[in-house]
């Protein structure tokens, strides 16, 4: 996620640098696309993730009954809700999950960034 967050910036200022060498800002808009898509594509399945994962729960918990069933299904069925009391993350160790709330926060932050960039170029 840093190293989208940085690759973003950089290449937008590198964009608005060089912005009269059509070559350079095809080549860094194409580098800000591809960027802005993996992160995209990981920060969507990480939030389709969690929001399964609470579905999965909040179904284990419904279709819990301890009067029906057999012992081997109800213990099946409480250990998906003792395991659903949090849902799944997409996260690397020291960074955080992702999810598009983090999109959006790694998207404003590349937008301040590029301001106070591009407030010091002129």
């Amino acid at each position: 996620m840093i190293v989208n967050f940085l690759l973003v910036s950089l290449s937008a200022f590198e964009v608005l640098v060089a912005r009269n060498n059509p070559k350079v800002v095809a080549e860094y808009l194409i580098m800000i696309s591809m960027t802005l898509g993996h992160l995209s594509y990981w920060s969507k399945f990480g939030d389709m993730l969690s929001e399964e994962s609470v579905a999965v729960a909040t179904a284990a918990y419904e279709a819990y009954d301890p009067r029906f069933g057999t012992k081997a299904t109800n213990r099946d069925l409480a250990l998906l809700i003792m395991r659903a009391q949090e849902p799944l993350i997409m996260r690397g160790s020291p960074f955080p999950p992702f999810n598009l709330m983090n999109y959006m926060a790694i998207l404003n932050q590349c937008y301040s960034i590029l301001t106070l960039l591009l407030n010091t170029l002129d």
